[in-house]
């Protein structure tokens, strides 16, 4: 048996969505029959075993604190709940992120060990390019430029961008 959104009222909630755009606007555009709704992540406002599931797509890293967001996810859900969530690899292994944190490094205004205790908490990367110099935001904007050229592929670009997806079950 297949079911889909159509066949059940669901509920759907995300941390400061509209701090990005108009996300749920558009959501109850395409699925004007699902219920969303904003909160935190961190406190959710659903009572213990409300969900046979709970997903989280890429923003575990953006939570203050993900263990706390992780433990809510896992109070919501029924036992035998499925709980999943994805962030990005690491900048080692992710071609874009990699060339723009490298830019970053030769290029800006931040101390060496700011930068890399920053790259390691998963923290935005328009927030530390924020903290650049005009004059270094310029550089850093030309070296990946400069850079991506070795992605280039017909008349695009072509980068690498693994991600981690974890999931797992809550016991009985």
């Amino acid at each position: 048996m297949t079911t889909t959104f159509r066949d059940h009222e669901l509920a759907g909630w995300t941390a400061k969505a509209d701090a990005y755009g108009d996300y749920f606007g558009q959501a109850r555009k395409r699925y004007p029959t699902v219920r969303f709704e904003s909160g935190d992540a961190e406190a959710l406002a659903f009572n213990d075993g409300s969900f046979d599931a709970v997903t989280c797509a890429f923003g575990i890293g953006h939570f203050a604190d993900p263990d706390k967001a992780m433990r809510e996810a896992c109070r919501v859900l029924r036992p035998g709940g499925r709980y999943a969530f994805s962030w990005w690899a690491s900048n080692e292994k992710h071609e874009f992120f990699g060339l723009v944190y490298n830019a970053i490094r030769t290029h800006g205004n931040i101390p060496q060990a700011v930068l890399e205790s920053v790259e390691r908490a998963g923290v935005r990367t328009a927030m530390v390019l924020s903290l650049q110099t005009n004059e270094a935001r310029a550089r850093i904007e030309q070296a990946i430029l400069d850079q991506a050229s070795r992605f280039r592929h017909g008349n695009g670009l072509r980068f690498a961008f693994p991600a981690l997806i974890a999931s797992g079950a809550k016991r009985q």
